[in-house]
């Protein structure tokens, strides 16, 4: 019998502890920081590249040409590698209980095939029953067809889906749909967080 919610989630800052700019990546690496107006010049080819528009090749080569040399293409993988930083601790138990408890659960991303792929070899996402990975399905949060897309693909209704996320303006165009949509604070304790949602809306 399929649950009375679906619960969604979004990977970094909710479930997964990532780096939330280039230049905190860049330093975490061990490569050399960069200014913030390089960093919204980075903008329109990581949005293709999460959009599934180029693939990781394409997004290397462009942004190592935007950077005017002060990055290699090996600098630049270490430094898209490293921004994934680990799985936040409690989030595969938490995870684990709602599929026990037999609570479907999906994945609304915006990624790239890239960090996909570190996320696979991690088996973050065996209990997932929808996966939504933005460069597979070619739309990006926080527009409307991301967020229809789950709906139509899972057959909940809008009220029964419950929505975790790390940006207010991917929360916000939730809960216009009528989603229960909650800002999630990465720097604090997500998976304490989430876990205190789901108690108080009794699902856990």
């Amino acid at each position: 019998m399929a649950s009375r919610h679906l619960i969604v989630f979004d990977m970094g800052g909710v479930l997964v502890r990532i780096w939330h700019s280039w230049d905190a990546a860049a330093k975490a690496a061990g490569r050399p920081g960069c200014p913030v107006d390089y960093q919204i010049q980075l903008a329109p080819i990581v949005n293709r590249y999460e959009r599934g528009k180029i693939n990781t090749r394409t997004y290397v080569r462009e942004i190592c040409r935007s950077s005017d040399q002060l990055y290699q293409p090996d600098d630049i993988l270490a430094i898209h590698r490293s921004i994934i930083i680990e799985i936040y601790p409690g989030a595969p138990k938490l995870l684990l209980q709602l599929e026990q408890r037999g609570v479907r659960t999906a994945v609304l991303s915006n990624t790239d095939e890239a960090h996909w792929s570190l996320m696979e070899a991690w088996h973050l996402f065996e209990t997932f029953a929808y996966l939504f990975p933005s460069h597979q399905t070619g739309v990006l949060k926080p527009g409307p067809k991301a967020y229809s897309q789950v709906e139509e693909a899972s057959g909940y209704s809008r009220e029964q889906i419950v929505y975790f996320d790390d940006r207010e303006e991917n929360v916000a165009a939730a809960r216009s749909r009528s989603w229960q949509a909650f800002y999630v604070d990465p720097y604090g304790d997500p998976i304490a967080a989430v876990r205190n949602i789901l108690l108080r809306l009794r699902i856990l």
